[in-house]
């Protein structure tokens, strides 16, 4: 999994990845989630791309529940980063608040239309 989020933050090509993630089990999953890595490194945070995957498959108006049953489990089990970098401004929490944000509006957006449907 980090060779896919290393490429898709390389390259802004998630499909990979979250093909990938549709292929494991709900348990394979999870345990995939659980072990993505909160530190960033050489501007690569492996948090924050797996969330821009997330939101790249909203603006393709793709798999709604599926990111949002991903997201579900990524915010109980990195909750205490997450937190983190809604409360400091240090570099290293600055690409997980920006690509929270960004999934926090198109999720909202994809929500609002399907609702309309």
């Amino acid at each position: 999994m980090t060779r896919l989020l290393e490429s898709a933050h390389l390259y802004g090509a998630f499909d990979p990845l979250v093909e990938h993630l549709k292929s494991l089990s709900p348990a394979r999953a999870d345990l995939e989630i659980r072990s993505l890595d909160p530190r960033v490194r050489n501007g690569f945070s492996e948090l924050a791309t797996f969330v821009q995957a997330l939101t790249a498959r909203l603006k393709l108006r793709r798999d709604f529940e599926l990111v949002n049953a991903w997201m579900a489990v990524f915010l109980k089990i990195h909750a205490d980063t997450v937190a983190l970098c809604s409360n400091r401004d240090e570099p290293e929490y600055q690409l997980l608040r920006e690509a929270l944000a960004s999934w926090a509006r198109e999720q909202q957006q994809e929500g609002e239309r399907l609702a309309s449907l």
